[in-house]
């Protein structure tokens, strides 16, 4: 170990020891490496999979000792074919994972159709349970606790920064006094072998409502993952988060909402490039997370840095329906809450700003 990083590793867990206080000032927020995001990205680097991180890390060398004799395991195999069938990719993977305890894999709660996130989820059940056997069996023959024990220092240092960053403000209290709604915990899920973006999940346990946020490191990080702090504040916390809340308000107006599909099509190029493809529900999630999401970075960052995100999303990426939606929170939600508590109570607002909008442009 060098003077360097013995450097950096004492200022690192002095820092986190120092502003740790998660289970104090916000103790629905947890910030942490877990060991079953860590299982499940180990078998996915031994199968190749694309979207595991390309900086060139020390921990990669690790788990290529480590595990060396496991490369041959039948979970490689399986998850190689998953990945080749391409509905195991993405958030799919990390997302069916949460909806398990861990390591015994037993059901938290109930999977909605809302929330899942496989497609053919149904007639997928008896890959889905071979999957779920076969990462246990690793798990246990390759003794992974032992070594996510032996990293728990490396852990700590790359979660301590981001600790220190996002303790500084009581950020979800804010977000659930915008909403109106509570859940029962919000976590950010460092994943040192992810790649540099991140993944959405949530879980209906017997708690309440559990939301993560999973995130890899910057893809020019080092030896130790360096991740994005104020991308993680702004997209993770503001945008991720905010999709618990909206995604269900949207889900439950959908079949109003519908009528007015016409409205994809100025769009609907721009949503396939950025891979939402041209499903008019999907549009109208993301739209509501986003007009959220600007009105919640002017709260929190400042006017400055809401109207850069308002220009990037609707000049240069084409989320024009935020020109209505933006104003309808900002003037009409924020600025009455007796009559507008939650954001279920502004749908008859949302449902006339698209009717208009489709009046005026479907013809």
């Amino acid at each position: 170990m060098t003077l360097r990083y013995l450097f950096i590793c004492i200022i690192s867990l002095l820092t986190f020891f120092s502003c740790n206080d998660s289970g104090t000032k916000q103790s629905k927020l947890h910030i942490y490496v877990d060991e079953r995001m860590e299982l499940l990205t180990t078998v996915q680097y031994l199968s190749d999979y694309f979207l595991i991180t390309k900086a060139d890390i020390s921990y990669k060398k690790d788990i290529d000792k480590y595990f060396d004799k496991f490369k041959t395991h039948p979970i490689i195999s399986l998850t190689k074919g998953v990945i080749s069938e391409g509905w195991f990719n993405g958030s799919s993977a990390p997302w069916y994972l949460y909806q398990f305890s861990f390591p015994d894999f037993k059901t938290i709660g109930k999977i909605t159709n809302e929330e899942n996130q496989i497609e053919e989820y149904e007639t997928r059940r008896d890959t889905l349970e071979l999957i779920k056997k076969q990462l246990y069996d690793f798990y246990v023959k390759s003794n992974f606790h032992k070594f996510y024990e032996d990293h728990k220092t490396y852990y700590d240092i790359i979660t301590a920064p981001v600790v220190k960053k996002l303790m500084e403000q009581d950020i979800i209290s804010i977000l659930e006094r915008h909403y109106g709604e509570t859940n029962f915990s919000y976590n950010i899920v460092l994943t040192p072998l992810l790649h540099d973006g991140g993944f959405g999940a949530s879980v209906n346990s017997q708690k309440g409502r559990e939301i993560y946020g999973i995130i890899g490191p910057k893809h020019d990080s080092k030896q130790i993952p360096d991740f994005n702090i104020d991308e993680i504040l702004q997209y993770y916390v503001l945008h991720e988060f905010s999709h618990a809340f909206c995604n269900p308000i949207i889900h439950k107006y959908f079949p109003q909402l519908e009528k007015d599909s016409c409205l994809i099509r100025p769009i609907f190029d721009e949503q396939n490039k950025q891979g939402y493809g041209g499903d008019w529900e999907t549009c109208l999630y993301e739209h509501l997370v986003r007009a959220n999401e600007v009105v919640l970075c002017k709260i929190v960052l400042g006017q400055q840095e809401a109207d850069k995100i308002y220009k990037k999303y609707y000049e240069d990426r084409k989320w024009i329906y935020l020109k209505g939606l933006v104003p309808i929170i900002e003037t009409v939600y924020l600025t009455d809450r007796q009559t507008y508590k939650t954001q279920y109570d502004l749908i008859p607002k949302i449902l006339d700003y698209f009717d208009e909008e489709k009046n005026k442009n479907c013809q």
